[in-house]
Order: structure tokens, then C-alpha cells, then sequence
């Protein structure tokens, strides 16, 4: 190298370590400029637990207290992501320019601020208070002049949650008998007329060095507790849950309104990982006026409303343990298969993943194989219904279907019998072999045929090559 290729390099290099310190200090200025600009330090939203609204009109004065993960007013429990949200904005809110900085008595007038429309304290876990005045909103109605604690310059603040306060309660009220997800979910008791079933549930060990803002939250793995021990069906528990969830109240019932409550069809508990104290639900009998509509409750504090289940009514009411438990012949992802390989009948398979889709090297040659993806979800939900005896074996299998990931390894292996008396025997590589309801290669055969015809050639036309 010479002197002069020597010195321009020394030059890029210098250009370039300056170019990312000017980033970066460009970064942590904006980020301390923005820092200055917050009324409060940074206050958490899960650590607020108590929010009072003073008001100048009387009837909009509310107090909402936070009390084991859920929001109350007074008995009634209110929509926790709104009040989240609303503790959110608050506690991170910032000035969008000051306009007076010491103000003058005419000055409070002007802004509103010497009769405020509100004043908001937010109490934290610690102890810690902090107060908010609001006046006048600007002449567009998006921003509110405001104070920190009735004193100092006035500020110009984004009004965005004041919508929120503008609301009336009942618009806040929690619509959901049971506002629950199933990420947060420790236990599940379900006690209908036939039986009680107890699901419980667990987050996987994190790694030590796990960086939440790098890495995805960890799944809950299930367990069947009760009526038999055995592992639960992830999908089939979040899907139960989030149809919960998803219920909404047409109306809440008055204190009138006398249902009895002696036999519910079903009691729901559940207890979330951040309270031992479980959300309950009750669902009383059918309302009569039209079908699947019925009385439910939810507990502490007391609550009855009228639901429509419609659909969903046979799956909740009546939980089948058959249905909870993991009964998947094949546990893997499908976005990890890199490889499949293995025959369907006298149907040949082979495909590699790539960015673009799949190579199908094995019937034909194909650069995308979507079929490949829909066969593997098929496989993927798979089921036992039955499980045969330990010395049971499948001898001539019709099918056989290996994945793999990227190493090589291998994430599952299935084969199949012979369909008969509306079963088909399947074989995953561990006793017991297992008997799954229908015909699954003829469904399977299905999906990958378009593989087998689709880069066939057309047959010649010897008239057409006659044609001069």
C-alpha cells in the first residue's frame, strides 16, 4: 500500500467514526431534549394505582383505583387497556411549548386555569403523588393549557386523553365477563355439570442473558391438572380463552333484576401470573327471549350482564378434557422445516426451502410448492383418537413423511397405515402407535397432487405439426 492510498484511508476512517459519533450524539441529544420537555419523571403505567379526576362540572369528578391487575370505579370494573393508557399518557406527558413562564393572575384567567376543567393526581405503588391542572383547551381542541401542580409557567400539552375523561363511566365500563389473555394465564378451573377441569400454565425458563427488547415473549406451555395429569394443547387453551374473552355484555343488569344464581352451567377462575387473586365468571341461565343469549357474572366485585354466546355456547359451556389435551401425532413449526422428504402412496416427495418458497426437486422441478406449506400445516394438526397397544406395530406403512431444520435435525417423523373402519394407524416414532379418525393420505394425496400435473408437458398435436 502507498502513502497516498495510506492517508485516504486513514481519512475514510476518520469520516466514518465521526459520521456514527454524530449519529449517535445526535440521538442522545434528541432523546435528553424530549426528556426535558416531561412534566413528571417517568412514571410506569402498571405502577399507578390510583387516578383522581377533580372537575368543574361536578358529575364528570371520578376516581379510579387499580386494585390486583384490574381497574375499578367504585364496584364496577373498568376497561384496563383504556385506564392503562390513560395512566400512560399522563405519566409520560410532555409540554409542547411553554407559553408563559411566570404567569400573572390575568394569565390563569386567560388560559382557564384559575377555574380548571380538571385536576388530575396520579398516586403511585410508592407513595408518590403528582398533580396535573387543566384549562382551556386551545382554540383547535387538540391541546390543553396546563400546570404541574397549580403553580409555575403554563404549559401548551397534546389533549389526546382527554377524551377519555370527557367519557362518561359507563363508556369505560369492562364489556368482557372475563377480560383475560392467555400469556398472563396461571391457572384455568372450568367446573360445568359434567366435570371440573383445572389447567395449568407456565412461561419456559428465560436464558440468563435474554434482552426483553431483542427477543419475542416467551409461549405459555399447559398442563392438564385435573381430571388426569397430561399436557395440554396450547392452541386449543388460547382458543377457548380468547373465546372468553371476546364475549361482550349487551347490557348490565339493574340491582331490580333478580336472576337466580343456584346452578350455574358453568364457573370460570382465573388466576394470571401478576395476582393470586383469580377473575370469576358465572353463567347463569339462557336469557329465553331468543337462542344462546344467557345471564352471566362476573365476581368481586359483583357484576351481571346479558351475553350472547351464539355459536360458541356448545364449546363453552360443555369443555371436553379429549379437546384440551395435546393430542398433535407431530409437534414442530412449520416456518423451521427446511427440508421435507418421503412418499404419499406411490407419490414421491422432496422439497428444500428457499426465499422465495419451496424447491420441489422430487416430482418435478418447482420454484414455489405452496402445496408443500399446506401439506405441512395438515400434518402439523394431526390428532390421536385412540392409542393401540405397546406391542402394536405399523408394518406396511402407505406413507412416509420425515422434516428437518436447517442442521438437519430432525423435528418429526409420521407414517401411515392403511385406512380401515373409518381409522387410519399412525406411527410418529414413539409407542404407542395411534389410531386418527378419517382417511388423512387421501387428504394429504389431494393437497401435493397439483405438484404431479402441473409441469406436465401437453401431449404433441400431429395435425397441428402437419399444418403448413
Amino acid at each position: 500500500m502507498n502513502r497516498s492510498h495510506l492517508i485516504m484511508l486513514v481519512l475514510a476512517l476518520g469520516l466514518t467514526g465521526f459520521y456514527v459519533w454524530s449519529v449517535k450524539h445526535k440521538a442522545e441529544q434528541a432523546e435528553q431534549e424530549a426528556l426535558a420537555k416531561r412534566l413528571f419523571s417517568k412514571i410506569e403505567q402498571d405502577k399507578v394505582d390510583r387516578l383522581e379526576v377533580e372537575a368543574k362540572e361536578a358529575e364528570k369528578a371520578m376516581v379510579f383505583e387499580r386494585h390486583d391487575g384490574r381497574w375499578l370505579f367504585g364496584q364496577q370494573m373498568l376497561s384496563g387497556p383504556q385506564l392503562a393508557q390513560l395512566a400512560n399518557d399522563l405519566g409520560q406527558l410532555s409540554h409542547e411549548k411553554v407559553i408563559v413562564e411566570t404567569p400573572k393572575p390575568e394569565d390563569l384567567s386567560e388560559f382557564g386555569l384559575d377555574k380548571p376543567n380538571y385536576r388530575l393526581k396520579l398516586h403511585v405503588e410508592d407513595g408518590t403523588e403528582y398533580d396535573l391542572v387543566l384549562g382551556s383547551r386551545t382554540p383547535d381542541g387538540q391541546n390543553f393549557y396546563a400546570q404541574v401542580g397549580g403553580s409555575g409557567p403554563i404549559y401548551m400539552v397534546a389533549g389526546a386523553f382527554g377524551q377519555t375523561l370527557e367519557q362518561d363511566t359507563e363508556a369505560l365500563r369492562e364489556k368482557s365477563p372475563m377480560p383475560v389473555i392467555p400469556a398472563k394465564l396461571r391457572k384455568l378451573k372450568l367446573i360445568s355439570a359434567n366435570q371440573t377441569l383445572v389447567i395449568e400454565g407456565k412461561k419456559p425458563e428465560s436464558k440468563e442473558d435474554k434482552k426483553d427488547e431483542d427477543e419475542p415473549e416467551q409461549l405459555v406451555d399447559f398442563s392438564l391438572v385435573e381430571p388426569i395429569k397430561a399436557r395440554a394443547d396450547r392452541q386449543q387453551v388460547n382458543d377457548y380463552v380468547w373465546a372468553l374473552k371476546s364475549l361482550t355484555g349487551g347490557r348490565f343488569l339493574g340491582p331490580e333484576e333478580k336472576v337466580k344464581w343456584d346452578h350455574p352451567l358453568l364457573r370460570v377462575e382465573a388466576t394470571l401470573d401478576d395476582s393470586d387473586r383469580p377473575y370469576v365468571m358465572e353463567v347463569g341461565p339462557e336469557v329465553g327471549v331468543k337462542p344462546g343469549m344467557y345471564y352471566v357474572r362476573r365476581l368481586d366485585p359483583e357484576e351481571a350482564m346479558v351475553v350472547e354466546l351464539g355459536d360458541k355456547a356448545a364449546k363453552l359451556l360443555h369443555p371436553d378434557v379429549h379437546e384440551f389435551q395435546q393430542r398433535h401425532l407431530v409437534d414442530f413449526e412449520v416456518e423451521n422445516v427446511e427440508k421435507v422428504i418421503g412418499k404419499l402412496g406411490d407419490y414421491k416427495l422432496e422439497a428444500k426451502r428457499t426465499s422465495g418458497g419451496w424447491k420441489v426437486s422430487e416430482p418435478a422441478q418447482s420454484d414455489n410448492g405452496a402445496e408443500v406449506t399446506d401439506l405441512l400445516w395438515k400434518i402439523k394438526d394431526l390428532r390421536w383418537e385412540e392409542s393401540l397397544p405397546q406391542t402394536a406395530e405399523l408394518k406396511e406403512p402407505v406413507a412416509d413423511l420425515e422434516f428437518f431444520d436447517k442442521s438437519g435435525k430432525s423435528l418429526g417423523h409420521v407414517r401411515l397405515g392403511a385406512f380401515a373402519n373409518g381409522s387410519t394407524p399412525v406411527d410418529n416414532g414413539a409407542k404407542p402407535v395411534y389410531n386418527a379418525s378419517g382417511n388423512p393420505l387421501d387428504e394429504w394425496r389431494s393437497i401435493v397432487a397439483p405438484l404431479y400435473t402441473k409441469n406436465e408437458t401437453p401431449a404433441a398435436n400431429p395435425t397441428a405439426a402437419a399444418t403448413p
